[in-house]
C-alpha cells in the first residue's frame, strides 16, 4: 500500500517537472522570447512533452504571452 502511494507520488512529481521544465526551457525561452536555440530534436522533445504533460499549443502559448 504505501510503496503504491510513494510510487504516485513520484511519478507525479516527475511529470509536473517535465512539464515545468518544458513550459520554462522551450516555452519561454526558446519560442517566445528566441533567446536560447535548441537542436531540433530537442525541440521535438520538449513539444512532445508539452502535449502529454499539459496539451498545451505552443502557437496558443506564444500568442498569449506576448
Amino acid at each position: 500500500m504505501l510503496s503504491s502511494v510513494v510510487l504516485t507520488l513520484v511519478v507525479a512529481a516527475i511529470l509536473i517537472q517535465t512539464a515545468v521544465f518544458s513550459t520554462t526551457i522551450y516555452l519561454h525561452r526558446t519560442a517566445t522570447h528566441k533567446a536560447l536555440v535548441l537542436h531540433p530534436a530537442l525541440e521535438w522533445a520538449f513539444k512532445f512533452a508539452l502535449w502529454l504533460t499539459t496539451g498545451l499549443s505552443t502557437r496558443e502559448w506564444v500568442a498569449v504571452h506576448r
